[in-house]
């Protein structure tokens, strides 16, 4: 998975990564060490991963890799002389074992405008949820609070840009509520959001490469050259376009740039827009990954 927003170096991470490769290895040879554990509940980490679009996509790529791995290794245990429901477990527990991310807790994931947005809700749905009133118990909402101690959360402006029309909707019902009851009931949907190192819904939509929400935003006032803060992880600075550039699609660059983004701007590294898409920033990301090579050689034209 790409990475825009900082990574991990040193050698805290090569003794964590050590530590979990150690795991793995342990997991291989002794299967029947985990086989006795009652499996892992299904919604371990799953707390974490509505805290941001970002963390959501994460954890989709986390269960497509876990389930070619259970394919695999079920049989493999079996084969050592452990039953299958054994052979569950193991691979339940150690693939748990070996994965590193932000737990918060094995709460079940409340339902709300949130939770109904990332897991890919209709407006219908969305709009019947809000009718029946259940969203206005903040407490429901507590498993998210809980985990935003331990994980950034970002407003729920950054989670609605996946459906511009549900975004409008979500808007008509904030205008409703007093302003100090809306972080309460998750309710943050301003057009300049700002998660907690400055990110915004425009940043966002631009990394995700939603398009209809890129023009939706834009055509609502949301600040073209906004600026991430300036301190921390190195993504400090860092503008839609930066984002755009990393992930993003033609048509999501060349709309920015209609809507007067400035490529020349650069981020706490030093590094440009063109730097995002061609990969030599400071995470020393790969090039633009959608983007055709007759693409990415326009797009290196426009940005230059």
């Amino acid at each position: 998975m790409r990475n825009v927003e900082g990574n991990w170096g040193g050698s805290s991470a090569k003794g964590i990564y050590a530590a979990l490769d150690e795991r793995k290895h342990a997991l291989m040879a002794n299967p029947q060490k985990y086989s006795g554990l009652a499996a892992v509940p299904p919604q371990v980490y799953r707390t974490w991963s509505y805290m941001s679009l970002r963390n959501h996509a994460l954890i989709v790529e986390v269960d497509r890799l876990a389930a070619q791995a259970r394919a695999k290794l079920v049989p493999y245990f079996i084969g050592k002389g452990i039953d299958s429901t054994q052979a569950e477990n193991a691979v339940s527990r150690g693939l748990a074992s070996i994965t590193l991310g932000g737990k918060c807790g094995d709460n079940i994931v409340p339902r709300s405008f949130r939770s109904l947005l990332l897991d890919g809700a209709s407006l219908t749905e969305i709009t019947e949820f809000a009718e029946s009133g259940a969203w206005r118990n903040a407490d429901q909402l507590l498993p998210f609070q809980s985990c935003a101690l331990f994980a950034d959360m970002d407003p729920l402006a950054h989670i609605a840009v996946v459906d511009v029309r549900s975004f409008e909707y979500l808007r008509s019902i904030a205008a409703l509520i007093p302003a100090d009851d809306r972080t309460a009931l998750d309710l943050i949907l301003d057009i300049d959001a700002r998660n907690e190192f400055g990110k915004t819904p425009l940043m966002t939509a631009a990394q995700f490469n939603k398009l209809d929400a890129v023009k939706w935003l834009l055509a609502n006032g949301a600040a073209v050259n906004a600026r991430t803060d300036a301190e921390g992880l190195g993504h400090g600075r860092r503008t839609p376009l930066m984002y755009a550039a990393a992930s993003g699609s033609m048509e999501v660059i060349q709309t920015l740039l209609a809507a007067g983004a400035d490529p020349y701007l650069a981020d706490t590294t030093g590094q440009s827009a063109v730097d995002y898409l061609v990969g030599v920033t400071y995470e020393r990301e790969p090039p633009n990954p959608i983007l055709a090579d007759e693409e990415l050689k326009l797009a290196y034209r426009l940005l230059r």
